[in-house]
């Protein structure tokens, strides 16, 4: 009997199992880079539309220090959007509808990991270029 999760053909897949959390926030974080544009545009944007960055140079803060801040700013507030596909995954998989023949033993670990090596390093590339 073949199940939806059930990827190698002759054995079946726990739908918590590391590398069925691991694809599934990789593939919605790649879907979803197309919306870190924006926090990351209108950092430095807004502050030029409005002139109000001579405020900012009024003060000892060098360039690089002004743009290094708002580079970080968007980039943190891209991983507290991103930090809801996580959540979202680890409650789907926390629903009582799912037989438990489905789920297997899980742990925080395995919804860190992507974040370690997909999520955080393509938010850190996608926030320089949009930036």
């Amino acid at each position: 009997m073949h199940y939806p999760w059930d990827v190698t053909g002759d054995r079946q897949v726990h739908i918590n199992a590391p590398s069925a959390v691991y694809s599934s926030i990789g593939a919605l974080s790649i879907v979803g880079m197309v919306f870190t544009a924006p926090p990351a545009r209108h950092t430095t944007f807004r502050d030029f539309g409005t002139k109000s960055f001579p405020l900012f140079f009024t003060t000892s803060m060098v360039p690089w220090q002004y743009v290094l801040g708002r580079w970080l700013g968007a980039l943190l507030v891209n991983i507290g959007v991103f930090s809801s596909l996580g959540v979202g995954v680890a409650l789907a998989h926390a629903m009582p509808a799912w037989p438990e023949a489905w789920l297997g033993p899980g742990g925080p670990l395995v919804y860190l990991y992507p974040y370690l090596t997909i999520v955080i390093p393509n938010l850190i590339l996608t926030t320089v270029f949009f930036f």
